[in-house]
């Protein structure tokens, strides 16, 4: 028997927010979230990268880890429908 259950994927963004300890976005665990996830995976180069400095060290970092999400909602502009979809 197959599943119809979706396993979420969240963005490497949303994923390294998470690993420091920084807040994310409840728009990251919606569905919308997950989905745009998955086609920037599925879609972007291999392992784009960005030019980052921390700490006066200019490092090369995945793009998808470096940048938000352009269609990112804060968590006030959420229906609750949205909420409690999220995952």
């Amino acid at each position: 028997m197959v599943t119809t259950d979706r396993v979420p994927q969240l963005s490497m963004y949303a994923l390294k927010r998470l690993k420091n300890f920084n807040y994310v976005e409840l728009w990251y665990f919606t569905p919308q979230g997950c989905d745009e996830a998955i086609l920037m995976d599925q879609t972007c180069d291999q392992d784009p990268l960005a030019l980052t400095r921390v700490d006066s060290i200019m490092s090369l970092k995945p793009i998808d880890a470096v940048t938000a999400s352009k269609n990112v909602l804060s968590d006030e502009a959420l229906s609750w429908d949205h909420i409690c979809l999220a995952q």
